[in-house]
């Protein structure tokens, strides 16, 4: 009701300019105060959970840096990999602790190694500045996309898009515990401009830096089969190729090996992630392992049927599809909602192709009201169930408006 009345009020002349600088001046505040927040955590901060998931990839590339397979160490060492009954670990291979990264619970596909060494490789403490430095990149990349996209149309909605995106609050919780989720959507953000401009082999490369966190990047690769850039699709698969051979290489690690290791630490890490389709095939008493793979598969089967369904309308809108697939499809928490910026701009786009309908403009706000929470109310249950409903009616609405013509000359492909 609020957000009909709302939008209803962009629509009228007479009362639009207060209302967007209003929103404007609200959400480059939340921006400030979400960025200032995340950054003096992950630099500074002396909390327990500060930098925690920094410290643990810091962990296991540096163990890769010495030419050791961190998850022989976590499954030797670690009580949460004896109590799950891991696979044995080669005894040829060291699995000694080293007192100065300790035992942490690796996470990084083998191809991830070889991308984490562009982000890991100072000492610690070292680490965490160099870490907020990289983010910081990622975000100016972020916001200076989002604006551009919004200034074609005009001043106020290159702004508006602009601190949309950077006022996320999953962003202040990615960097508070040194996560890698604002470098991935950086990264897919880069790849989505070299699709704009021809620089297919560029683009693939940086998607194949993003697919470190394939639980993000993963469903992108969908838009690029769509679309059928295989140009791209195979720069980022040679990439994934030659990195994971380099890690196999390097640990001495046969690849079903280290397939297990990974799957392995999985069972443990993915059981506490916000609320998902996953978690209702759970609370249906179905194991977790078939559980998680009949979610993926469902998620991706249906992304797959609307992007075919509506191939031939631009990437920017098979990326939306992709977000919305990627933050569903498998475990995730509050901090890798920074993905759902696709769908957050494609909406705005669509606002734009439908000027005289109030639809756009509700969904365009109750997805960003979904994103522009602080972290711990995402941790509310009644507060998930809201953005699952509203993430669907976002994509819903995408794809019901997103054919409407264009009301202005906008010839980006992206």
């Amino acid at each position: 009701m609020f957000l009909g009345v709302f939008s209803q009020r962009l629509l009228q002349q007479g009362s639009r300019t207060v209302c967007q600088w209003s929103v404007i001046g609200c959400l480059a505040m939340l921006a400030v105060a979400f960025q200032l927040k995340g950054f003096y955590h992950l630099t500074v901060g002396t909390e327990q959970g500060d930098a925690i998931d920094l410290r643990l990839r810091w962990c296991e590339e540096h163990y890769f840096m010495q030419g050791r397979n961190p998850f022989d160490v976590w499954l030797t060492h670690s009580p949460r990999a004896q109590l799950k009954g891991s696979p044995n670990v080669v005894t040829s291979r060291s699995t000694v602790i080293d007192p100065a990264l300790r035992v942490c619970d690796p996470a990084h596909p083998p191809w991830g190694f070889v991308s984490g060494l562009i982000f890991f490789f100072p000492s610690w403490p070292a680490v965490r500045w160099y870490f907020a430095c990289v983010n910081l990149v990622a975000m100016v990349v972020i916001g200076a996309w989002a604006w551009q996209k919004g200034r074609a149309y005009d001043l106020w909605t290159g702004l508006l898009w602009g601190v949309a995106v950077m006022a996320v609050g999953g962003t202040a919780t990615a960097l508070e515990v040194g996560q890698y989720s604002i470098l991935v959507t950086g990264c897919l953000v880069a790849t989505l401009w070299c699709v704009q401009h021809g620089r297919e082999g560029i683009g693939g490369f940086l998607l194949g830096i993003a697919m470190a966190k394939p639980t993000i990047a993963g469903p992108f690769l969908l838009a690029l089969v769509i679309h059928k850039r295989l140009r791209m699709l195979a720069v980022t698969m040679l990439y994934v190729a030659i990195a994971s051979s380099i890690t196999w290489l390097v640990t001495k690690t046969h690849p079903g090996e280290m397939l297990q290791q990974l799957l392995a630490v999985g069972t443990v890490i993915s059981q506490d992630g916000s609320l998902g389709p996953i978690t209702f095939l759970l609370a249906m008493d179905i194991p977790r392992t078939a559980a998680t793979l009949l979610g993926m598969a469902s998620i991706l089967l249906a992304a797959m049927l609307v992007l075919l369904l509506s191939q031939r309308r631009t990437m920017l809108y098979s990326f939306a599809v992709a977000s919305v697939a990627g933050r569903l499809w498998t475990y995730h928490k509050t901090y890798d909602d920074v993905m759902l910026i696709f769908l957050l701009v494609a909406l705005g786009e669509v606002v734009h192709r439908s000027r005289d309908s109030i639809m756009p403009w509700v969904a365009f706000f109750a997805v960003g009201i979904s994103l522009w929470v602080p972290g711990r109310v995402s941790h509310v249950l009644i507060f998930q169930i809201f953005q699952l409903m509203i993430w669907l009616v976002g994509v819903g609405s995408l794809f019901v408006y997103h054919s409407v013509p264009a009301r202005v000359s906008h010839t980006s492909t992206g």
